[in-house]
């Protein structure tokens, strides 16, 4: 059986693997729909793809270093702006990235509590923010037709 960690790290592999497929799909959705800004003034879905892709390289590193340390893990390839598979694939290796610094890290660092969360936590709320943010991404693209 899994434990808990594992488990962890295998949902964020898994999160990077949707990204990867997304680079397919990502194709199809024309670019002024990528760009477009819903009326609502929410962020367009370039704007939102960014974001994955920024938290990996800015905020996660912040958020992971009191586990890691100065090792920080890579943040991918540089990403082309405005480009939907430059930032998929960034964030994907990104995610990637950080999962194998993470598996290296032994139980004792995981169990480390700092201002009231272990490594479980954060990884775990790592993991729940990507999935809402790939939900509201197929939620725009559904809304948009692109079934």
């Amino acid at each position: 059986m899994a434990t808990s960690r594992e488990q962890l790290l295998a949902q964020f592999e898994y999160l990077a693997d949707e990204l990867d497929a997304q680079v397919a799909a990502s194709g199809l959705v024309p670019v002024a729909l990528w760009e477009a800004r819903p009326p609502t003034g929410e962020p367009s879905l370039i704007e939102m793809l960014s974001a994955l892709d920024e938290r990996t390289r800015v905020t996660d590193p912040g958020a992971f270093e009191p586990w890691l340390g100065s090792v920080q893990p890579n943040a991918g390839a540089p990403v082309e702006p405005g480009d939907p598979v430059s930032v998929l694939v960034a964030a994907a290796d990104g995610r990637r990235n950080l999962v194998r610094s993470l598996d290296t890290l032994p139980e004792n660092v995981w169990n480390r509590v700092v201002d009231g969360r272990d490594l479980h936590d954060v990884v775990y709320g790592c993991i729940q923010d990507d999935v809402e943010r790939l939900r509201s991404i197929a939620v725009r693209l559904f809304e948009a037709g692109m079934r």
